[in-house]
């Protein structure tokens, strides 16, 4: 359970807060346009540096729907599963066979309300 805090605390708590502000508004450096557009410039640099190492170090490796594909290992199903699909919302149910989603048909409503509510 919380302690609530007294006035005096509240008090100590709010002057400790405005010493920090002044302190670290002293250490810092102030903001402008100019200053902010150089920093961002140099973080877009690092960033962008860091995507081509992270893309280079990922070229010539199979992603999982590669290696999913590529693999001759039979997947099959528990022995009580459906092969139908259940999509929709809790008031409502639309069974779709397993067979016919198509991957582009399937992820157009992935975000989206069935009934584009």
């Amino acid at each position: 359970m919380q302690e609530e805090m007294t006035i005096e605390e509240f008090t100590n708590l709010e002057e400790q807060i405005d010493e920090e502000r002044v302190r670290i508004s002293q250490i810092g450096r102030p903001v402008n346009e100019q200053n902010y557009d150089e920093w961002r410039k140099e973080r877009d640099e690092r960033r962008k540096k860091i995507r081509s190492e992270k893309e280079k170090e990922l070229a010539g490796k199979a992603t999982g729907i590669q290696i999913f594909k590529n693999s001759n290992t039979v997947i099959q199903d528990d022995e009580g599963a459906s092969d139908d699909l259940k999509v929709g919302t809790n008031e409502e149910n639309i069974d779709v066979n397993a067979e016919i989603i198509e991957k582009d048909s399937f992820f157009k409503y992935d975000h989206q309300k069935i009934d584009g509510k």
